[in-house]
């Protein structure tokens, strides 16, 4: 853990104690490969392995489409009230359905992940605060699952798999300092079947558009420019 400031030390140390890591100063040389990092009270990954690389947040705030008309909107549906994000990740996917007026659970196993989500729920929180943010759980989805059967009315899944292919420099970065960290997804099946104990109405799973469907033939399918949102009924 790295603080840009003495003013972000306090809030370095405590994410540091949290995570029980080390915490010092940016200027201090890295002795790991990948830092957090605390600059004016947003939390950001930092590689140390490269030259001019950017630290990387999530943002929970960015504008999005709130439609629920586009593909994604499409496949949790217009009556789903609540929505469980069982792989968390970057929290991209759990900003679309935050804007789309979701209530939205993330799941992330990962404490460095989940750290970086936290973060960005309690920023979100501090700029709006009358407006719902995303509730994020450190836990392996496959274990909490189970233990809320009937829970939310979609569970959403976004298994790890190779980038999509004309994926811009970025997304392919965090999609390799993702796989880094949480590893792959050796446990589909057991995250699926985790999945469907949850849901009340449907399991939604992300696929690319060039791969098949991961968990047999779904009841729907609703294509994007470049990924597929396969629809799972309970």
């Amino acid at each position: 853990m790295a603080y840009a400031s003495p003013q972000d030390a306090p809030a370095a140390r405590a994410w540091a104690a949290a995570l029980d890591i080390p915490c010092a100063g940016i200027e201090e040389p890295a002795s790991a490969d990948l830092v957090l990092v605390m600059e004016q009270g947003v939390l950001s990954l930092r590689d140390s392995r490269g030259r001019g690389l950017n630290p990387l947040s999530i943002d929970f705030d960015t504008p999005e489409d709130p439609s629920k008309k586009q593909p994604l909107g499409q496949a949790v549906g217009r009556r789903t009230r609540t929505v469980v994000d069982a792989t968390g990740g970057w929290g991209a996917d759990a900003r679309r359905l935050r804007a789309m007026g979701y209530g939205v659970t993330v799941v992330e196993r990962n404490p460095l992940m989940a750290a970086l989500l936290r973060n960005a729920a309690m920023r979100a929180s501090s700029h709006h605060p009358a407006r719902p943010v995303p509730e994020v759980v450190e836990h392996d989805a496959i274990e909490y699952l189970p233990a809320h059967p009937d829970a939310w009315d979609c569970v959403y899944l976004d298994p790890m798999f190779p980038p999509k292919r004309r994926s811009a420099t970025l997304a392919r970065r965090r999609l390799r300092l993702l796989r880094e960290l949480a590893g792959d997804d050796p446990d589909r099946d057991r995250l699926f079947e985790a999945a469907m104990t949850a849901a009340a109405r449907r399991v939604v799973v992300k696929r690319p558009d060039h791969g098949a469907p991961a968990f047999g033939e779904p009841a729907q399918t609703h294509a994007g420019k470049l990924v597929c949102y396969d629809v799972y009924f309970k």
